[in-house]
């Protein structure tokens, strides 16, 4: 994409870039991907599984209930403590690696306790950032 003054932007997709740091990361443990909108598990599940080329059973989709309910009603400091506490839990339980799967959910990373979550805005901008410096060399 060319942007103002002929500068070449590239454009990245922040949920691919997500998955893909995501199952990295993971390498061969345990990856949990959170989400909070039931309607984004099925694109989300099908985004993750066509990035992993790796054995699907070892991702699992679990939903965060209630925490969209939250997120709607305006209490977006409870949407980020239900997120953080889902995720703390997928960590005692033995994930190497969790994803935060909508970029909303972001707020919670720095809330979690017992590891960081990945979030799309982060895996976004490094990807960004590394096609830029890749364009540079």
């Amino acid at each position: 994409v060319i942007v103002d003054g002929g500068i070449l932007c590239p454009v990245v997709r922040v949920d691919t870039a997500l998955a893909q740091v995501a199952v990295r990361e993971a390498g061969a443990g345990r990856l949990v991907v959170l989400y909070a909108v039931a309607t984004t598990r099925a694109p989300t599940q099908a985004l993750f599984e066509s990035v992993s080329g790796a054995d699907p059973a070892r991702i699992s989709y679990q939903i965060v209930e209630g925490a969209w309910a939250q997120f709607r009603g305006g209490d977006i400091d409870g949407y980020c403590a239900s997120i953080a506490a889902a995720a703390d839990a997928a960590y005692e339980d033995g994930a190497v690696a969790v994803a935060l799967a909508q970029a909303s959910m972001s707020g919670a990373a720095p809330l979690a306790r017992r590891g960081r979550p990945l979030t799309s805005p982060a895996a976004g901008m490094a990807a960004m950032l590394q096609r830029i410096a890749e364009r540079k060399t």
